[in-house]
């Protein structure tokens, strides 16, 4: 593995890690649904960033390129809730498709009576959510965008077809995959699957710093000036530039642990 990719990571998850606290301190316990979903949204990048590296590192490279998927879909659907301003319908929505596939699983016979179906029984207040969500046509007329059209009016086909599009190539069963599980498995090297491995871990790198950026400038909080140059700096390592951003990340560590902050006040509105 490539060691500067591989600290990237490290450095990018820690980068976010402070984020994220930082942000759970700093909204009110009233926050609204976009600010809980956003943070959700990037707590949940982060783990699988983590989750490629940690496959990658152990030779589980098909594995690693199944999870940059939904790491782009995550980034791209966040970028068009944040345009539609669809945040409580998406959420009305994931209720219901959730609800529902719970259902399905509770009535087969074979789950019938079994214990561990008694804790999945619904409340009342998640049975009159249900009642309201299905008498709600926008909430039952949505439906996920195509990722490909989400990408195309942001200007980002190419990275659609860099990460979404490659990677699908391993979500379904064909007879391209397994080349780098064969080698690994029999112990030899395989030049062809580090060329892999090296873009993959650059890709993740650069949609997961691309959901830190926009994750910024969403939410009604301004942050410190020593966070955007320290992203901006790993975005250009992403991007094989030069960029000497430990010193950047000194200092945000810093701002972090003395408890200055690195949420400057909130936007006015």
């Amino acid at each position: 593995m490539n060691v500067d990719r591989k600290k990237l990571a490290i450095d990018i998850v820690h980068t976010a890690s402070m984020m994220i606290r930082e942000y759970a301190r700093n909204v009110d316990t009233d926050a609204s649904l976009k600010e809980k979903i956003s943070m959700l949204f990037l707590a949940r990048s982060i783990r699988q960033l983590q989750s490629i590296f940690g496959l990658v590192g152990h030779s589980f490279v098909s594995d690693g390129l199944v999870l940059l998927r939904p790491l782009l879909e995550r980034y791209l659907l966040f970028r068009h809730l944040c345009q539609t301003d669809e945040f409580a319908v998406f959420d009305d929505w994931c209720f219901r498709e959730n609800y529902e596939q719970l259902n399905r699983i509770k009535s087969i016979n074979a789950f019938a009576g079994k214990p561990e179906m008694k804790g999945r029984r619904f409340t009342l207040d998640q049975q009159n959510r249900y009642k309201r969500v299905c008498a709600d046509k926008q909430v039952t007329c949505w439906r996920r965008p195509d990722m490909e059209d989400v990408a195309r009016k942001l200007e980002m086909k190419f990275l659609y077809d860099a990460c979404y599009v490659w990677a699908s190539g391993y979500v379904h069963p064909s007879t391209q995959e397994g080349d780098s599980d064969f080698w690994a498995l029999m112990g030899k090297k395989n030049d062809e699957a580090q060329d892999e491995v090296d873009v993959l871990l650059r890709n993740a790198a650069l949609v997961t710093i691309l959901h830190m950026q926009h994750f910024m400038n969403e939410p009604e909080y301004n942050w410190r000036k020593e966070l955007y140059d320290l992203i901006d700096g790993f975005a250009k390592v992403a991007g094989r530039e030069q960029s000497d951003y430990v010193m950047q990340l000194d200092d945000v560590v810093r701002i972090h642990e003395s408890g200055e902050g690195l949420l400057a006040r909130a936007k006015a509105t």
